[in-house]
């Protein structure tokens, strides 16, 4: 053997052709189903209530596989931001730097998602900047966050 590829299928004789050695799409294009995912998304101009947030992180929209966003959350000592995250059931949640400006927003992602359920089930998590401090909502929230460490 001289060392160098030779096929059948090849244009040269050292190079094969890689589509024909690795087919990269099926060869019967007319059955071939691009399935999307659906989404829904709200923007979050307030503060949202910890305890409705993790509510929702628990319990997400039916069909969704996959939620996240940055929010501000009220503590005693100010607005506080946080990026929330959920793949199926796993919970991540991260503190940002400064609370998101000039708005949060929260994003739901899935195949049998209804996108406005969905986006009403995000919005419920919305507060008023006259709501008082949610101790107990904000401790569960940090919890995760402690978790997600």
């Amino acid at each position: 053997m001289d060392g160098s590829i030779r096929t059948s299928c090849s244009t040269s004789p050292t190079i094969p052709r890689i589509q024909e050695e690795l087919p990269l799409e099926p060869e019967n294009h007319e059955h071939h189903v691009h399935v999307h995912a659906r989404s829904a998304s709200v923007a979050l101009p307030g503060p949202v209530s910890p305890a409705a947030l993790v509510d929702l992180l628990e319990s997400p929209p039916q069909g969704a596989y996959r939620m996240k966003g940055r929010v501000g959350v009220r503590t005693r000592g100010g607005m506080r931001g946080y990026l929330v995250n959920l793949v199926g059931p796993l919970v991540h949640i991260a503190r940002l730097p400064r609370p998101p400006e000039p708005s949060g927003e929260l994003v739901a992602i899935g195949m049998d998602l209804d996108p406005d359920a969905a986006r009403a089930a995000l919005a419920g998590v919305a507060g008023s900047p006259d709501d008082p401090v949610d101790a107990a909502g904000l401790a569960r929230l940090e919890r995760y966050r402690r978790l997600s460490g």
